[in-house]
């Protein structure tokens, strides 16, 4: 799998436990979607690692490192939020 995405429920196992099993599993790149704040993480794993690449609002794209040509208008995630 090259790529992940989460929509959190705002918790530890989202923000901690998810993120170590995503590492563990070798997943390059792992986007957190908060409905409550209408915002995107990107995540890139680096050594072992997930180093944060974005926090992204309506507005703009957040775009993918691993998948060449992905980006998503995040305002568009949240339509009928």
């Amino acid at each position: 799998m090259d790529w992940k995405w989460s929509a959190l429920m705002i918790s530890n196992c989202d923000l901690v436990v998810k993120r170590d099993e995503y590492a563990r599993a070798d997943i390059p790149e792992y986007w957190i979607v908060e409905p409550r704040l209408r915002t995107v993480t990107v995540l890139v794993l680096e050594d072992g690692e997930y180093k944060r690449r974005g926090v992204f609002a309506a507005g703009e794209q957040a775009v993918s490192e691993v998948i060449e040509g992905f980006a998503v208008d995040v305002a568009a995630l949240f339509v009928d939020a």
